[in-house]
This record gives structure tokens, C-alpha cells and sequence, in this order.
């Protein structure tokens, strides 16, 4: 059986991506979960490239688990096990729940208007036991606050754009001053902008991502909302971001965020970039190799960091998931502490 390493290498130059599979139970087709856990061990893999340039681990339930370590057939390759953390989280898009922030790491309340309460009570108490649990230390809770990280699109840095949708998610919670003033203290520079896409079900961090950090980079789009973008971004940051048009490759069935390469999973040196023209099924809407390489090239005259193409299946960018959902990123004590986890638990349930 093939695996990538015996030991997972903490190095402190680097950003740690955790990603999370989560219980197999959840999904209602088999096939979907079962490619989710098959990409999931991808991106771990040398093949995706990431953990080549940055930190990886990954959280799984006790009943994914076998799909990672080795145990099930239906996998070919195998992660390290202190590269794994067994933990209970009810959602795969682990960023939008997880404790975020730029100045300080936050955790806020998930309530997001696509779920029912009920569900998105359980994704987010998942979240808070595994932060008990592990004695992850967080600088702030902020309950009062609706926050999803879906709506907010930072450059690592000092600068963050905030959807609408949190004013308005909130609304009758908190006065707008004092909504601000917690993303202020969270996240340094901000901004509030609606979508430039609010006529699709995209999320805010699907349509616009740095790539360096002064350089934001967007699908391209009319001329009225790429104008009101602008605006909106000067008003704030003034000659600070620069915005840059990338093609876009939308399918008029729109599922999910197929042919939107601004999907990116941006880390301190490295920017993630979505490609869809190598999988078969995404061949059929009209993706192609040629179209990745030329957004590839134009990323890379663009950001002083180095452009990683990473394959994305059809089975799942229809679904709404993209590599910066998947990816809860951390730096400094935060990062190693997830890592040192890894480490002294390797075949322990820590939920």
C-alpha cells in the first residue's frame, strides 16, 4: 500500500491547513462522502502538492477515519497518523465555523441562513468541544455575533472584506456599531461590500480571494458591478488593493462553484488555485486544461507567491466546496498546538 510519509514534519515557516472529513452518516450518497474522503487524502498527498509547501492535517470521525489511515480497501494510499486528528465535527466546510481572525482568533456564532437552526447549532457546538477539548487557546468568544467565514475574504494580513449578508444576518442581534466594531478588532481593515454575484447562491469567499496582499482578485463581470466593487473597496482601502479579472467558466446549470478559479486557498507563500479541465466529468460542461493554464499564468504575474493547481472533481465543486471551505488555517501557537495534537494523539478520539 502506498503512503506518503511515516511522520508528519512540523516546520514553524510554514501555515497549517487542517481539513476535516466528517461522519460518513451525513451524507445520504455513499459515492459522494467516499469522494470527499478520496480528495481529502489528496490534497494530504505529495500529488495535490500542498503538503509539500505548507502544513497539513486532517480531523475525521472514527467512522472516516479507515479511509484515511489505511484500514479500508477501497483507498490506495495512506495518511501519516500524527498527521490525523480523530474528532467528531459535523461539517466538512470547516473554515466557516472554525475560530478565525487576523488580529486576534475568534470564535463566532454559526448560524447561517442556508441551514435549518437545529443543524447549524450541532456544526457549531461540534466546533466549541473540539476547541474545549483540545484546549485550543482562543483570544475571544463572540456569541452575540452571527459570523460565517464564507462572507469574509482577508488577506492574511490586515485587510478584510465583509459581505453585507453579516449586517443584515444580524440585524435586530446588534446595533451596526457595534457589529463593526468586533470585526474591527478581529480583523483590522475592514470593509463592507455586497456580493458582486448576489443573483447567484456563490459565497462571498468564492468570488474574490487575495493572492498577495495587496491584490484581490475577481471573476470577471459586468461593468456596473465590477464599477460598484470599486467603489465600495476605495472608499475604504483607497489606492491599498488593486483588483484584478480572472476568467470565469460558469455553467448555465450554475452547480455549485465549478469554473470559478477565484476559489483560492491563499497561505503566507503559497496561493491554491482550483483546476477543473483534468477530470472527466467537468470535461463534459466545457472545462479545459488550456483554460486552467492561461488563469494559472495570469495569477502568477500577479502575486509575488507561488501559484500551486490543484484538481478539483465535479463530484466536489457542484456541491459548493472549495479548497479555502475545506481548509481552516492557522498560524503561530494556534497552528502549533493543532499540530502537537496530531502528534500526542494519533490514535485517540480527543471528542
Amino acid at each position: 500500500m502506498d503512503h506518503i510519509s511515516e511522520h508528519f514534519r512540523f516546520e514553524d515557516c510554514k501555515t497549517l491547513i487542517a481539513l476535516c472529513n466528517p461522519q460518513i452518516s451525513l451524507y445520504e450518497i455513499f459515492r459522494i462522502n467516499s469522494n470527499l474522503c478520496s480528495f481529502a487524502n489528496e490534497i494530504r498527498s505529495e500529488n495535490a502538492k500542498i503538503s509539500e509547501h505548507d502544513n497539513v492535517v486532517v480531523l475525521a470521525d472514527k467512522h472516516t477515519m479507515p479511509y484515511l489511515d489505511g484500514r479500508s480497501r477501497s483507498t490506495k494510499s495512506r495518511l501519516p497518523l500524527d498527521a490525523l486528528i480523530q474528532a467528531s465535527i459535523y461539517d466538512i466546510n470547516i473554515r466557516d465555523f472554525a475560530p478565525f481572525g487576523l488580529r486576534q482568533l475568534v470564535k463566532f456564532s454559526y448560524r447561517p441562513s442556508s441551514l435549518a437552526e437545529v443543524a447549524a447549532r450541532q456544526i457549531d457546538e461540534s466546533m466549541k468541544r473540539f476547541v474545549v477539548e483540545s484546549k485550543l487557546h482562543l483570544d475571544k468568544r463572540e456569541p452575540e455575533l452571527i459570523l460565517s467565514a464564507e462572507h469574509i475574504v482577508d488577506n492574511g494580513m490586515n485587510k478584510a472584506i465583509v459581505d453585507q449578508r453579516v449586517l443584515d444576518d444580524n440585524h435586530g442581534r446588534l446595533p451596526e456599531w457595534a457589529i463593526m466594531i468586533k470585526l474591527f478588532n478581529a480583523f483590522r481593515k475592514v470593509t463592507v461590500v455586497a456580493n458582486p454575484l448576489n443573483k447567484t447562491n456563490l459565497r462571498l469567499d468564492d468570488v474574490m480571494a487575495f493572492v498577495d496582499e495587496q491584490i484581490l482578485v475577481i471573476p470577471m463581470m459586468d461593468k456596473e458591478a465590477r464599477a460598484n466593487l470599486d467603489a465600495e473597496l476605495y472608499k475604504k482601502f483607497r489606492d491599498e488593493v488593486m483588483l484584478v479579472d480572472i476568467p470565469a467558466q460558469l455553467g448555465q446549470d450554475q452547480k455549485g462553484n465549478c469554473g470559478l478559479y477565484t476559489a483560492i486557498l491563499s497561505t503566507d507563500k503559497y496561493v491554491y488555485v482550483p483546476v477543473f479541465g483534468n477530470d472527466p466529468e467537468n470535461w463534459k460542461q466545457g472545462h479545459s486544461t488550456m483554460m486552467d493554464k492561461m488563469v494559472i499564468h495570469m495569477l502568477e504575474v500577479n502575486t509575488r507567491k507561488t501559484v500551486i493547481p490543484v484538481n478539483i472533481p465535479r463530484a466536489v465543486c457542484e456541491r459548493g466546496i472549495s479548497l479555502r471551505s475545506l481548509a481552516w488555517t492557522l498560524r503561530g501557537n494556534a497552528a502549533e498546538h493543532i499540530v502537537q495534537l496530531a502528534r500526542n494523539t494519533p490514535a485517540q478520539l480527543v471528542l
